[in-house]
């Protein structure tokens, strides 16, 4: 993702004027260091989640409420939330 990152951010044409930043917390599978890391990344802004993989049913139910997706690579679950 970082290469991605790094191409994106390197090339005017794709995002004018934006620089796209990844911020990642080991939470350990753990849904509530889960649930505590994305508050926390809610309160500084962020525009969009990736992960959690496994059961993210918890997690989901927080980026809806506030309107943030989420995209998981490696979701146990299928449904929108």
């Amino acid at each position: 993702m970082a290469v991605s990152l790094f191409q994106i951010n390197s090339d005017p044409n794709i995002l004018p004027n934006v620089t796209l930043l990844m911020r990642w917390n080991d939470t350990r599978g753990e849904t509530v260091e889960a649930t505590r890391a994305m508050i926390d990344m809610i309160c500084d802004g962020v525009v969009a989640f990736f992960g959690p993989e496994g059961s993210c049913y918890v997690e989901a139910i927080v980026a809806q409420s506030r309107n943030i997706p989420m995209i998981s690579y490696a979701s146990a679950l299928i449904g929108q939330f």
